[in-house]
C-alpha cells in the first residue's frame, strides 16, 4: 500500500495525528494507528471486584497502550445498561460518524472511558 498509494498513507497519518490536536503535550511521542481503534475492556462486572492495586495497574497499562497508539478505551459489561449505551455510542461514532459523548472517566475505581486524544502521559502516571 505504501508504494502503490503513498498519498493515501500520508492522509491517513495526518488524520490519525489530528485526533490529538496540534497542542497536545505528547504529540511527538505518539504513534497513532492509521485506522480508528476502540479497546473495549469487557467483563467490568467481574473486574470491579478486583483488588484496587490490581485494577490500578491494569487500568494504567490499558490507558498507556490506548494513548500511545491513538485508540479509545472504554470498559464494558453486558450487565450495565449505561455501559452498553456508552459502548454503542462510541462504536456508532467511529463506524458511522455519529455524535460522540465527551464523557471522560479516568478513575480506576470506576468504568474507564477515555476517547482518543483525551489522555496524556502525565495523567496516566
Amino acid at each position: 500500500l505504501q508504494s502503490s498509494h503513498p498519498e493515501l498513507i500520508k492522509t491517513l497519518k495526518l488524520q490519525a495525528k489530528q485526533c490529538h490536536g496540534e497542542d497536545h503535550p505528547d504529540r511527538e511521542l505518539l504513534n497513532p494507528l492509521l485506522v480508528p481503534v476502540v479497546i473495549i475492556g469487557s467483563k467490568y462486572d467481574v473486574f470491579q471486584n478486583f483488588d484496587p492495586e490490581k485494577k490500578k495497574i491494569i487500568s494504567k497499562t490499558l490507558r498507556f497502550l490506548a494513548h500511545t497508539n491513538g485508540a479509545s478505551l472504554i470498559y464494558y459489561s453486558n450487565k450495565s445498561d449505561t455501559l452498553i449505551s456508552r459502548v454503542q455510542q462510541m462504536i456508532t461514532h467511529f463506524a458511522f460518524k455519529g455524535p460522540i459523548s465527551h464523557t471522560v472517566s479516568m478513575d480506576h475505581n470506576k468504568p474507564i472511558i477515555v476517547p482518543v486524544g483525551s489522555d496524556a502521559l502525565g495523567q496516566i502516571g
